[in-house]
């Protein structure tokens, strides 16, 4: 109970009645009244328009420059001003690439104080716009019912990579090697343009790590999904929009750049539209290059003396990553939209490293010493392609979506590793050299058929329902060989192993959606059957598990005026293991160190419960977001060290872990010439792992901050900032160390505003380092690794063409009716 009264006077700042600066500026009025001006936009073919800015104005005001009120539309288009002093105005609607509307003149009375204006209806212009100056018709930050959108042509715009846009969002954490949570320390599901992204692991950072920062257009946060998103992932979405997703794309764009660890590439977008079929398309090449520092020390307990085990690593890594993206459509009829997509990204790379190890209770005098030579040459490809159709009856009411999607990726490996024996000084030993040869190889299918259909559920509400099957197979294979010499004709041993990984999905949801003044209520629930069957290839074993799960949701707003919002969330979610936690076949290439998975690894389920308190003020935002999140089964990675010093690493299910915590955020509005925001997070974790071991059990507090800072500094000139620290912490069986990130980029207009150069510095002051200690009765490892992230990045865009329409085809992030809260 104590813990909780902490909260209430951050509760009292945000809904008390003394707010710490003047109006919503969303809302923003010189005098209040009784006045209020309704009404809807939408576009030339009847589709609702969200985020169109619009103004109200004293109609004296011809210029236009001092507007009375202002807002942003919903997603369903609808905007409205309260509060407005009795008078003559006119109201002027403006959207980037659509000419503006201002109406006739609106006179407000005591006898009829309020205006609906109806339908308001925007035409396109034929004009060419800037990227740049299409940000500017936009909020940086919305408040939705159920997610946080970023802007990132305003938040991150100097941003290098996709990876670095997400550092400038305050309620996510990136980690150094590019882990996405959200707050409570939670992975989260990444999804591109609506839909998960085909990727995972270590694959999928590599593609945000070269995916041009430029691309992204906004960034959505969504902590507690509807039951219509897919429940993978246990801290939520962070839906990523590429620019080939949005109407403000131009026809086409070229793109190079170029780094001070000689990180480069090129890239272009060409888009065509004609009549009823409309083609965007893109493509990009980078090529880079990473050098990695690592060091372990492990002490062996079960030993007397101790035993001492030390490696000293360095590693240079070059690679080349490609992407393309193809995307058709065809009006078919007056609102019916089919379309066809393909999208694919490939990467290959050249791995040299050396390992020095040395072995005994005096390392000076080590009675074991070697280093391991690695040379490998690493592959991994990957398509998606899907076809789909949309029949839209009513706008964002009423509408029939069919998808069918197919991934696939695959990877091969092939690795050199040569064992040389050495004496003190690191002189070589008279002793023959050691060869592993290492080949494996890789490929996962991902295949889906989803329906949708929306309708309307009276005049303020819809319901929604629809159903999904899909089929996920992984196969894997692989093939070590030992050599006692690089010359010898035949392995001493060998080693095959693989496995097939199967899981089905059956799954239905319904979502109902209804608005009731200004209180805003979604209701959701999922059911879904999963079956999944793991072979081991070599023994011929399978570990099969059927299972049913229901997942409702939950999210509920309402708007109590003055800029102030209230929000509150429910979602469960589930996080599945990946194949190679599974895997209890895997060969070693390293006698010290051994990975075995484990196939008895159950799906984890997490209860998240979320309120997000909001208030808008002149100077701009203050939120504060209590949450508590309750997880069963979450899987954990566990070492243990044996009497040889061998480091065995596995995973397994700790009972349950408890989560509550709190971020606040306050975002400055662009007033001026600078903006920008800083967050706190901070949070308990309790982490219950009884059925394994009581010293995995343990509670710990764990807070991070983070800080973003943009400046206009002449016209055309822009300058960013960026700062994120996470303090060292406690981890299941040790601690980490703290993490620093820092970045600086500067953006010049060019070319009539037709293009950009863009300079980013990332970790300008060298300090990013990363440094783990896990202990228990059998060890002591100390681990820490330098990744050599600082560099700078020059990029150089130039944009060409009129901006196409975009046809409503694709199946979109599902939206409840509500009023967008615009932070300025």
């Amino acid at each position: 109970m104590r813990r909780s009264s902490s909260w209430l006077p951050i509760l009292a700042a945000c809904l008390g009645a003394t707010p710490l600066a003047a109006q919503d500026p969303a809302r923003q009025t010189r005098e209040t009244g009784p006045g209020r001006v309704t009404g809807t936009v939408i576009n030339e073919s009847g589709a609702p328009m969200a985020a169109a800015s619009v103004a109200l104005l004293a109609a004296s005001d011809t210029a236009g420059t001092a507007p009375v009120a202002q807002t942003f539309t919903s997603e369903q288009g609808r905007f409205r001003l309260d509060g407005l002093p009795l008078g003559r105005y006119r109201l002027r609607v403006t959207y980037i690439g659509h000419a503006p509307l201002t109406t006739d003149e609106i006179v407000l009375t005591a006898a009829a104080p309020t205006a609906d204006l109806g339908t308001l209806r925007l035409t396109p212009e034929a004009i060419a716009l800037a990227p740049l100056e299409a940000a500017a018709e936009r909020a940086p930050v919305v408040l939705q019912a159920d997610r946080t959108v970023y802007d990132a042509k305003q938040t991150a715009a100097a941003a290098g990579n996709a990876t670095d846009v997400l550092r400038t969002i305050p309620e996510l954490e990136v980690d150094v090697n590019g882990n996405v949570t959200l707050r409570g320390g939670q992975a989260v599901a990444i999804h591109l343009n609506g839909r998960p992204a085909p990727l995972k692991g270590d694959a999928l950072t590599n593609l945000l790590q070269q995916l041009p920062g430029n691309r992204v257009v906004r960034v959505e946060v969504i902590p507690n999904p509807s039951a219509k998103h897919d429940p993978e992932g246990t801290g939520g979405i962070v839906n990523i929009i590429l620019d080939e997703d949005t109407d403000l794309g131009l026809s086409g764009s070229l793109s190079a750049n170029v780094s001070s660890r000689m990180t480069r590439g090129v890239s272009g977008r060409l888009n065509y539209q004609r009549g009823r079929f409309t083609l965007f398309s893109g493509a990009s090449v980078n090529f880079s290059d990473n050098e990695y520092d690592t060091y372990d020390l492990r002490q062996n307990l079960l030993v007397d003396p101790i035993m001492l085990i030390e490696q000293r690593g360095a590693s240079d890594d070059d690679g080349l990553f490609s992407m393309f993206d193809l995307t058709a459509e065809l009006r078919v009829g007056r609102q019916g939209t089919l379309w066809a997509s393909a999208w694919g990204y490939g990467s290959g790379s050249d791995q040299r490293g050396v390992t020095t190890y040395r072995i005994g209770t005096d390392l000076d005098a080590a009675h074991e010493h070697y280093e391991r030579e690695t040379d490998g040459e690493y592959g991994f490809a990957t398509r998606d392609v899907g076809i789909g159709f949309k029949q839209v009856f009513q706008p964002q009411r009423h509408e029939l979506t069919v998808d069918l999607r197919q991934s696939l990726y695959a990877n091969d490996a092939e690795s050199r590793l040569l064992r040389h024996w050495v004496i003190a000084g690191g002189v070589p030993a008279d002793r023959p050299s050691e060869l592993t040869l290492e080949d494996r190889d890789s490929e996962n299918t991902d295949t889906y058929l989803q329906a949708e259909y929306v309708r309307p559920l009276g005049a303020e509400g819809k319901l929604d329902v629809g159903v999904r099957i899909s089929h996920r197979r992984q196969d894997d294979d692989a093939l070590v060989r030992v050599f006692d010499s690089p010359d010898a004709a035949e392995p001493r041993e060998t080693t095959r192993s693989g496995f097939r990984y199967d899981e089905r999905f059956r799954s239905a949801y319904a979502t109902v959606d209804r608005r009731f003044g200004k209180l805003g209520v979604q209701l959701g629930v999922r059911a879904e059957l999963a079956s999944t069957e793991f072979t081991v290839a070599r023994t011929g074993e399978r570990f099969e598990n059927d299972y049913s799960s229901v997942f409702p949701s939950a999210n509920v707003s309402y708007d109590l005026g003055s800029g102030r919002s209230i929000r509150f969330s429910y979602s469960k979610r589930i996080g599945r293991p990946w194949p190679f936690i599974l895997n209890p076949d895997v060969p070693a290439t390293d006698s010290l160190n051994r990975f075995v998975g484990n196939p008895h690894i159950r799906p984890n389920y997490t209860h998240s419960f979320g309120l997000d308190l909001s208030w808008i003020g002149s100077l701009g935002t203050l939120r504060f977001a209590p949450y508590y999140r309750h997880a069963v089964d979450q899987w954990d990675r566990i070492r243990y060290v044996d009497s040889l010093g061998v480091s065995t690493l596995t995973w397994a299910n700790v009972a349950a872990i408890r989560t509550y915590g709190s971020t606040l955020t306050a975002s400055l509005r662009p007033a001026g010439r600078v903006s920008g925001s800083v967050s706190l997070n901070a949070y308990v974790e309790d982490r219950d792992a009884g059925n394994l071991s009581s010293e995995f059990s343990r509670k710990a507090l764990r807070w991070s901050a983070s800080g973003n800072a943009s400046m206009k500094l002449v016209e055309g000139l822009s300058a960013q900032a960026n700062m994120n620290y996470m303090p060292p912490r406690d981890v299941i069986q040790g601690r980490m160390s703290g993490l620093l990130f820092s970045s600086l980029g500067v953006r010049q207009q060019v070319w009539g505003n037709r293009g950009y150069v863009n300079l980013y510095v990332n970790d300008p002051l060298g300090v990013t380092r990363f440094r783990l200690e896990t202990r228990d009765s059998t060890h002591v490892q100390l681990s820490r690794s330098s990744f050599r992230m600082r560099q700078a990045s020059l990029s150089v865009t130039w944009n060409f063409g009129r901006p196409p329409e975009q046809m409503s085809r694709r199946p979109v992030t599902e939206q409840p009716p509500q009023e967008n809260i615009p932070i300025r």
